[in-house]
């Protein structure tokens, strides 16, 4: 039986394969080179050696651009049940503890160290130009919080890595953070802005954003859609399944609530908490997703638009609302003050 060729998207490093060693389902594959995954799919028919090295006549070459035709996306299946979807988050939890905390450690360092760093940078310069002091240390601070924050991402990124690739160890997951930092950072920027917009305005519409953008880390470490683009291909996920997803993510996060309030030990189980959560949010993800076929979504530029503009909102209501709060309470106080009594005569 003729070889496969698997040719890696990535980086473009190609192996041949013998074809019956190639499972049959779509599978994820690894590329071993660049270790970024990619979707395949075994042709439907493979050639023998022999008709693979007779040409093919003119006519029968079909032309540029034209392949064939992109397999229609498998539907998912029924999600997982909330005890099953602990269990499983459970098994991975186990196995998988250590890399995960050793990668959420990290990323808390990353922020805090150039913070403190900066921090004291700022108090050794104030002493030296005392009348400058508040200044300087405001703004070591906040240099070091800015700096801090994109290097979080960091650490956010090559956790999600680690949680979608189980082989994946502390440094191969941090060497593939960093290569989509920027991404991250902006997906992770993204989604908080929209979904702070969104608890604004009156909560509700906050809580709704916060389950439609949930998966929108993992759709950029799996299938390396980036932005909007990542955001509104969690939203399609949603559809049909709301109020499923929406159960399951209210139940993780009322249990991450009650671990909280745990006297004494709950900020340390909080932590511990904190990959056990990124787990599950991924095997819903990977419950909703295509098994293979290409997932159809919108993305056009006034939709993304749209989302921004409901964001800004969002964050322009409470100046607005503070200001007609002031007028109002400006105008009740001129109409009580006292005007001093006028006399006429008759």
């Amino acid at each position: 039986m003729a070889d496969l060729t698997l040719t890696c998207p990535h980086c473009g490093f190609a192996r041949a394969m013998p074809a019956e060693k190639v499972p049959e389902r779509p599978v994820r594959v690894i590329c071993p080179k660049c270790r970024e995954s990619f979707a395949y799919r075994k042709p439907a028919a493979v050639p023998t050696p022999q008709e693979a090295e007779s040409p093919l006549p003119p006519s029968a070459v079909p032309p540029s651009g034209v392949g064939a035709p992109e397999p229609e996306p498998l539907p998912p299946g029924p999600l997982r049940g909330i005890g099953e979807l602990f269990k499983d988050t459970w098994g991975i939890y186990v196995r998988r503890v250590g890399v995960l905390m050793g990668l959420y450690l990290l990323a808390i360092l990353f922020l805090l160290v150039p913070i403190g760093v900066f921090a004291l940078l700022g108090a050794a310069v104030s002493a030296v130009l005392p009348d400058l002091s508040m200044p300087l240390l405001v703004a070591g601070i906040l240099t070091g919080l800015l700096l801090g924050s994109v290097v979080l991402f960091w650490g956010l990124a090559a956790m999600v890595y680690a949680v979608a690739d189980e082989n994946l160890d502390i440094r191969t997951a941090l060497q593939r953070g960093w290569s989509r930092l920027w991404a991250f950072a902006w997906v992770f920027t993204l989604t908080g802005f929209i979904v702070t917009g969104g608890f604004l305005l009156l909560i509700i519409p906050g809580i709704i954003f916060s389950v439609w953008f949930f998966l929108s880390q993992f759709v950029l470490a799996a299938e390396d859609e980036r932005g909007m683009r990542a955001l509104l291909k969690s939203k399609s996920y949603m559809q049909g399944r709301f109020f499923e997803v929406f159960l399951r993510l209210f139940v993780v996060w009322m249990v991450s609530a009650a671990i909280g309030m745990v006297p004494v030990l709950g900020a340390v189980l909080s932590l511990l908490f904190v990959p056990f959560m990124m787990i599950y949010g991924w095997l819903i993800y990977d419950d909703l997703r295509p098994k293979s076929g290409n997932f159809p979504f919108t993305c056009t530029t006034g939709e993304k638009a749209t989302w921004l503009g409901i964001g800004a909102l969002g964050f322009l209501i409470v100046p607005l609302s503070l200001l007609l709060l002031a007028v109002g309470w400006l105008g009740l106080s001129l109409s009580s003050i006292n005007l001093p009594w006028r006399w006429s005569g008759f």
